[in-house]
């Protein structure tokens, strides 16, 4: 009987430990992937989560390629350009829903980041970077659709959240502005060599959307939002102001020459510093440029400079129009200006007309880097 009693006991004894081993085994954290509760502890960790940032950066925001006075090249008949400048976009197909990966990887730092230890200077700037992503996609979102439903937090596929409604644009739009007043305010300003996202340029995107929404405020009457419209251009003038007041920052040299060379009419003036904005390998050292993209010639298989192509761009006379002259007047002050012909409406133009439209005297360039 005592030995039967000593077998149960070391059974016993062996599936209590076995029972306790699988606790362990259950609770141990991955050691060939990563999770949020094994992530999010360090600095170092936001670092290389944010790093990832930089990959949506060429989403969302406010972007010039496109709008309602050109087409960038191969866009049809039916694409979203073709209905913008044909003014026959609509809620069916204006396309662009495709920012909420985004989102959610911005807030799912926001959700952890409680349990990062560490500088706080430092985790301020990551968490100012993720609100800056933030509101870089909404701010597409905004320009696209008005009213979206706004998600502050990491969803997963059975969160209400999934089928939320829409909310107000105004509600929405202030929700940007709190993201990019945080970035502003707590992102470091220190540039290194201007290819990293800093307070500068969470000050330039503050300022440009805050001019967008003013001005859009106040040209839309069926917003009803009219009498708030001051509130975000004053605050475009303060934020630019900010930029301005920072000595790294200044106008390149605005001296001209002859835009096409020896065979170009001698009053089309073009702008070498404008030029090289979208013609140079290396920016880091132009007063101008608050961020630009370091290509390495050795890894980019794409390498080029895409603006070489300007060219293929569908660019209107609305666009061109738009273009003061040379002494800072609107070109509709320019006698008969709406009949004269079109290569005669580059004389006595600002020198970056003539950078941007195809004018007497310049020629077709080739797709991949051209030195100037």
């Amino acid at each position: 009987m005592k030995n039967i009693s000593l077998y149960t006991a070391v059974i016993l004894s062996c599936m209590s430990a076995m029972t306790s081993c699988d606790d362990d085994f259950m609770n141990e954290i991955p050691q060939t992937s990563i999770t949020v509760s094994g992530y999010f502890n360090t600095v170092s960790d936001l670092e290389t989560y944010t790093n990832n940032f930089y990959s949506m950066l060429s989403w969302g925001g406010i972007r010039d390629a496109d709008s309602d006075n050109v087409t960038g090249p191969g866009h049809s008949e039916g694409s979203e350009t073709w209905q913008v400048v044909n003014d026959l976009l609509n809620a069916g197909n204006v396309g662009g829903w495709g920012q909420w990966w985004n989102i959610r990887s911005a807030n799912v730092l926001l959700d952890n980041v409680e349990r990062v230890k560490g500088v706080e200077a430092d985790i301020n700037h990551h968490i100012g970077f993720a609100r800056y992503i933030r509101a870089m996609q909404y701010i597409d979102l905004v320009r696209r659709y008005s009213d979206v439903p706004y998600i502050e937090h990491a969803i997963s596929s059975d969160d209400p959240d999934v089928y939320r409604a829409s909310d107000p644009r105004a509600y929405v739009v202030d929700k940007i502005m709190e993201d990019l007043e945080y970035a502003s305010a707590n992102m470091k300003s220190d540039l290194g060599n201007r290819t990293r996202v800093n307070k500068y340029c969470a000050l330039a995107l503050l300022s440009r959307f805050a001019l967008y929404e003013g001005t859009y405020r106040k040209y839309h009457a069926e917003l009803n939002l009219q009498s708030t419209a001051n509130r975000f251009l004053e605050r475009a003038v303060t934020a630019s102001e900010e930029v301005m007041k920072n000595e790294q920052f200044a106008i390149a040299d605005t001296s001209v020459d002859n835009a096409g060379g020896a065979t170009a009419a001698p009053n089309i003036k073009g702008c070498p510093a404008y030029r090289a904005l979208f013609a140079s390998l290396d920016l880091s050292s132009n007063k101008e440029v608050i961020q630009w993209v370091q290509f390495r010639p050795d890894i980019d298989q794409n390498y080029n400079m895409g603006a070489v192509n300007i060219t293929m761009f569908g660019l209107s006379r609305s666009l061109m129009e738009s273009y003061l002259t040379a002494d800072g007047k609107p070109y509709s002050s320019v006698s008969g200006y709406a009949t004269l012909p079109y290569f005669e409406g580059f004389a006595n133009r600002d020198p970056r007309l003539a950078e941007n439209f195809a004018h007497p005297g310049s020629s077709s360039r080739s797709p991949s880097f051209v030195k100037y």
